[in-house]
């Protein structure tokens, strides 16, 4: 039988705003089952950091999970296996994982979702990961 490789992930999120936090990102995370992750949270409500990017930098070199997962705030995992889920793609043959959107000339491409009834963000959504072009480090 095959050994299942864990990984502890670390969940970085730079906030202005505490009650948001807590409905969205905070609820969510909270019920996460079978996965081992840390929480780094950077309070930005007094506006300490010129730019979240430079915030998202300060928690992200103190993380110590295996991967870092970069998220804003009002995230909100909407299955009690996303972070699994997260998990088991990454111990498959890939090492770097990401969610955003992108505009093209059709329209713009992600597979977010956004306010209480889950709308999709953009107009295009995708139905498999796909291979990006670039990932900055600000």
């Amino acid at each position: 039988m095959q050994e299942v490789l864990r990984l502890k992930l670390s969940i970085v999120c730079v906030y202005n705003n505490q009650e948001i936090l807590n409905d969205y990102l905070l609820k969510s995370v909270q019920m996460q089952k079978d996965v081992e992750y840390e929480l780094l949270l950077v309070d930005n409500t007094k506006n300490k950091y010129e730019s979240a990017a430079k915030a998202l930098n300060v928690a992200g070199d103190q993380a110590t999970g295996d991967y870092i997962i970069f998220v804003h705030q009002d995230i909100m995992f909407t299955s009690l296996n996303s972070l699994k889920s997260i998990e088991s793609y990454l111990t498959s043959e890939n090492k770097i994982f990401g969610v955003a959107g992108r505009k093209d000339s059709q329209g713009v491409i992600t597979n977010i979702t956004h306010r209480q009834d889950h709308r999709l963000a953009g107009s295009i959504q995708i139905t498999k990961p796909v291979e990006v072009q670039t990932l900055a480090n600000v």
